[in-house]
């Protein structure tokens, strides 16, 4: 199965990749080919150049609205400031009666 999609008539399956670095004067391309390598085409990888200590990650809200039920989001390297941003985003959130 390719990691970016897999299809059988439809696509049922959807890779989306994310980087991020904590300085604009940080590279990306490392992170970037790792993803491609897994598969991952380069339209659906998204990435951010965003201090950890910033919640503001427009890269990761696009990764994260790009996804559907089912699909996957491969994060190459994942830190300490990355991690509870990332739970939270993947926490199914109950409705309120």
């Amino acid at each position: 199965m390719s990691a970016t999609e897999w299809t059988s008539g439809t696509i049922l399956v959807m890779d989306t990749g994310y980087a991020r670095v904590s300085t604009a004067k940080q590279d990306l391309d490392r992170q970037i080919d790792a993803l491609r390598q897994e598969g991952i085409a380069s339209k659906y990888i998204y990435v951010d150049k965003k201090s950890g200590s910033t919640t503001n990650r427009p890269g990761l809200h696009k990764a994260l609205d790009q996804a559907r039920e089912g699909d996957i989001i491969v994060v190459h390297t994942l830190d300490r400031s990355d991690a509870p941003q990332a739970i939270a985003a993947c926490t199914p959130q109950k409705d309120s009666f």
